[in-house]
């Protein structure tokens, strides 16, 4: 299968090393071009848009979307179902439109809901007004990769004048073949087979979280003690997510069977035998359980402050956890359905990143970034999650969003030296749908992958022990 060529990282790299700044939309080009300086310099080198405002506004203050949010919560009387989904909406539509009022143009948002909201956002230093007023010093000389993912926000920080670079060559290249596994065991094993310790620096899976096989390969390089570099959402915090199921088991009341709690206990690490199961928890005379029964019974009638002091004695430290409740405002309230629910729509609404580790294997999304810094790149499943939903937006052009990512796929797909395509063509007897791309880049409708060049692995034993074809690379260290 033929793809229009991308200049690589290096190549990119030569383009623009002259310049005095590059801007570019994707965060983790910009990190590989400032990787590739032979020496320090004074000031930014390559930077998005949105860091180089951070770097420019240094310890000031400006809002990101999850703040604002906070802010109309507090400041208005609208519940925080529709604060979240005004927010959305209004940066949604400023980013596409260049313009914070732009919204009010179409008729379903010009009402006094949204006006409030605007009010909120016009008095409060962010980053998207800094974004909208930013200049340049026109004495920079500019290089700009990648235009066509610019928003008329990122646009704006333009100056005057720049120079842009193309991402693709004016040739095709062959993509390698897909290896098509009948089994997901197959398929997970060809990760365990050329996967380790001693490669994990130089290897990236570029895999979709919301398929199967994302928890499935982070089982496996756990196992093999192999790091892995993932941003890890607050909302994935055990401790978090232990105290959410304690509120929620809090809240049934007090009939409740062991079984309905086997799972919040194993997570405090407290084993209650099954033969238990059936058995009401506040029958069980086991005194193990009398601390757990404590807080359980404490807790529907306390603030959630109260209720993490007294977990951090079966839990530790929640310092990070009673800082998040304190800046949405909750803290202080009461336990009740309600407080519970609005606390977890919060956190599914927002994906609020904690630090982790630097070093690695890279678990990327194939919908977060289309580049990848790393000489070997494991692309798996390439099925429909891979398919960004169209918009329903009306200040959304589809055409130009649907062309956006199938070039954003097209940049994906060449990443590294060596590019491992591993695919599964069906299950359960039923065709996996590849991703609707492909069908863009055959001029027709891809209906399994067993229709591009493939080789096929049938069970485990035609690749246990003998992994991919290996190329040697010269791997430059940084």
């Amino acid at each position: 299968m033929d793809v229009q060529e991308a200049f690589s990282v290096d190549e990119l790299y030569e383009k623009v090393k002259d310049y005095d700044l590059v801007l570019t939309v994707e965060a983790p080009l910009a990190d590989a071009l400032n990787n590739r300086l032979s020496e320090a310099q004074l000031g930014v080198f390559a930077s998005t848009p949105k860091r180089l405002i951070w770097n420019s506004f240094g310890n000031e203050d400006l809002a990101d979307e999850r703040e604002l949010f906070i802010k109309v919560a507090r400041e208005t009387d609208l519940t925080w179902k529709e604060s979240f989904y005004l927010i959305k909406n209004i940066l949604s539509c400023w980013r596409e439109t260049g313009r914070l009022r732009g919204i009010l143009d179409f008729e379903d948002f010009d009402d006094d809901s949204t006006k409030r909201v605007i009010s909120v956002i016009e008095s409060t230093p962010n980053l998207y007004s800094a974004l909208e007023d930013f200049e340049v010093d026109e004495d920079l000389s500019v290089a700009v990769i990648g235009l066509y993912q610019f928003n008329a926000l990122d646009e704006a920080v333009l100056p005057g004048d720049y120079d842009v670079f193309d991402v693709f060559k004016g040739n095709e290249i062959e993509l390698s073949e897909f290896s098509v596994f009948s089994t997901v065991t197959g398929l997970i094993q060809g990760i365990r087979d050329n996967v380790s310790r001693g490669n994990a620096d130089d290897v990236a899976i570029v895999i979709s979280p919301d398929s199967g096989y994302s928890s499935l390969v982070k089982s496996v390089l756990q196992a093999e003690e192999i790091p892995f570099m993932l941003g890890r959402g607050f909302s994935e915090d055990e401790g978090l997510r232990t105290i959410l199921s304690l509120l929620r088991l809090s809240l049934s009341g007090e009939r409740l069977r062991v079984r309905e709690v086997q799972p919040v206990l194993r997570q405090l690490g407290l084993s209650v035998p099954f033969v238990h199961n059936d058995e009401y928890l506040n029958d069980l005379e086991i005194s193990e359980l009398s601390e757990f029964k404590r807080i359980l019974r404490k807790a529907r009638d306390s603030t959630f402050r109260e209720v993490l002091q007294e977990c951090e004695g079966l839990l530790g430290d929640l310092t990070q956890i009673r800082e998040e409740f304190n800046e949405i405002g909750i803290l202080s309230e009461e336990v009740s359905s309600e407080s519970v629910n609005r606390l977890e729509y919060y956190l599914d609404s927002f994906d609020i990143q904690v630090s982790g580790t630097s070093r690695g294997v890279i678990i990327a999304s194939p919908k977060s970034a289309s580049y990848i810094d790393r000489p070997i790149v494991f692309y798996l499943g390439m099925n429909s999650t891979w398919t960004h939903k169209k918009p329903e937006d009306p200040w959304v052009s589809e055409s130009e969003f649907e062309e956006k990512n199938l070039r954003n796929f097209k940049l994906l797909l060449q990443n590294g030296e060596q590019q491992h395509y591993l695919v599964r063509a069906s299950s359960l007897g039923e065709d996996i749908i590849p991703c609707l791309y492909f069908d863009e880049l055959i001029d027709g409708t891809l209906e399994s992958f067993r229709d591009l060049p493939n080789k096929e692995y049938w069970g485990l034993k035609q690749v246990e022990g003998q992994g991919f074809e290996k190329k040697e690379l010269d791997v430059k260290t940084r």
